[in-house]
């Protein structure tokens, strides 16, 4: 009888292992990717740095299966200026002089209020809900 195969968790030493072996490399998204979505079952990971006019830039990005959902979002996201209307900006400002928690900020596409971001973003590519961890 074949073993099964070994399902990680956001405890796994090992898969956190894999993470950090990967910091600064093509591959850390993945990784993270494969660290966070059982926990989370999350399907995309993106990370953006926002600088201090508060405008986004893509970090990194990964998706499920080798999919290319999470950077073409991302670039959607940060490239059309669409971030301008994400409630997490708020939060970014209320941080902005440092010193703050990290906040945790959970969306799904019922809270979006801005018509063009809700289609254009959310909609466009069968987003329905995200976690934000954000550190100013």
């Amino acid at each position: 009888m074949a073993a099964l195969p070994r399902r990680t968790t956001a405890t796994d030493p090992a898969a956190l292992a894999a993470v950090v072996d990967n910091l600064g490399s093509a591959a850390f998204g993945g990784r993270l990717l494969t660290w966070l979505a059982p926990a989370l079952q999350a399907a995309h990971v993106t990370a953006f740095r926002f600088d201090a006019g508060l405008q986004a830039r893509v970090v990194l990005t990964a998706s499920a299966g080798g999919g290319s959902v999470a950077r073409r979002s991302a670039q959607v996201y940060a490239g059309s200026g669409l971030y301008r209307h994400d409630r997490l900006l708020t939060v970014l400002r209320q941080t902005a002089g440092g010193g703050a928690a990290p906040a945790v900020l959970r969306m799904r596409r019922s809270d979006i209020v801005d018509a063009a971001y809700g289609t254009q973003l959310w909609d466009r590519f069968g987003l329905v809900d995200r976690l934000s961890a954000l550190n100013a």
